[in-house]
């Protein structure tokens, strides 16, 4: 699953706030999946 950001970035070339988006998702993922909850 770690390597799956890489292909999804080259299929679908999201924007920056995407990006972030994702970045956060997948910290709140590793921190608690409660957190991820949330929103």
């Amino acid at each position: 699953e770690t390597a799956r950001p890489l292909p999804f970035i080259a299929v679908r070339r999201p924007g920056l706030s995407d990006f972030l988006s994702a970045l956060t998702s997948f910290a709140a993922r590793k921190d608690g999946e409660t957190s991820a909850s949330g929103k």
